[in-house]
């Protein structure tokens, strides 16, 4: 794969950057690679991450994995 754009979900929520806006990562040799920070107030425990690949060849393709979150 090296078309289309991943943006990332946090509980189904979307991942923004500080100024609102959605942070996309390119798909470039089957891989994407983004730098976040998870919110000082995200407090412990279990969060769903889901990454959503937008693509003119694929379409829509969708994968969940569990972050957990330590205090």
């Amino acid at each position: 794969v090296n078309s289309g754009k991943v943006v990332f979900k946090i509980n189904g929520k979307t991942v923004k950057d500080s100024n609102g806006k959605v942070i996309y990562a390119k798909v470039i040799n089957n891989q994407v690679s983004v730098e976040y920070t998870l919110p000082a107030n995200m407090k412990a425990g279990t969060y769903n991450i889901t990454a959503v690949l937008t693509s003119s060849e694929y379409g829509r393709l969708e994968d969940v994995k569990t972050l957990t979150v330590e205090s």
